[in-house]
């Protein structure tokens, strides 16, 4: 049987509405803003993204669950990292010829998705490529409810997942270990939109 591959092309030329961190309160608990995942060889690798200021972490851990019928297990946890705010799993062994509903909880967030099986019977693949995200439009809500009604089996973004304009401010590059901090204050905001704008559509794919 022969297979095809049908894709279509979303460019986005995506209001500022993130705070800088260094605005963010230092005691603020660490929330969830977005997972994504991909799976191949039967190996799933997950990772949760989070709003913690790297210029001032906090301690915050992120546990993995799955449903079975009513009731979730704790597959894996593990701490959010304080330099890239994010929480990664790594699952071996995963069933990729069974979808499975999970959700990620940290503190007193949680965002519930779907892992797909693998759609290895399918005769035609829906690639959804996805590039040129600025934010004048942020979050674009219209657009990406369309693209969840296309279905998407894949995604791939194909670059310009963010400007340096985005989320405003002057862009800090790290030419030395003293620039690390600044330069990630200044870019997260500008990668969490990316995040935010595209999270409904991450979940589940």
């Amino acid at each position: 049987m022969k297979s095809y591959l049908f894709f279509f092309l979303v460019s986005t030329s995506l209001v500022p509405s993130i705070l800088p961190l260094s605005a963010q309160a230092e005691d603020q608990a660490v929330s969830l803003l977005w997972t994504q995942y991909g799976l191949a060889n039967n190996t799933l690798k997950l990772t949760a993204h989070t709003d913690l200021n790297p210029m001032a972490p906090a301690a915050a851990t992120a546990s993995l669950e799955l449903k079975s019928g009513d009731s979730w297990t704790i597959v894996a946890s593990t701490e959010v990292e304080s330099l890239t705010a994010m929480a990664a799993f790594r699952i071996e062994n995963w069933d990729s010829d069974t979808s499975r509903v999970y959700r990620v909880v940290c503190g007193s967030t949680l965002i519930e998705g779907v892992i797909r099986a693998e759609p290895v019977d399918k005769r035609i693949l829906k690639l959804m490529a996805v590039s040129c995200v600025n934010d004048t439009r942020f979050p674009y809500r219209e657009a990406v409810a369309q693209m969840i009604d296309q279905d998407p089996d894949l995604l791939f973004f194909a670059g310009d997942q963010l400007y340096q304009t985005n989320a405003g401010g002057e862009t800090i590059h790290a030419h030395d270990e003293d620039d690390v901090l600044p330069a990630l204050a200044n870019y997260l905001p500008k990668w969490r939109k990316f995040g935010l704008t595209f999270r409904d559509l991450l979940k589940d794919r």
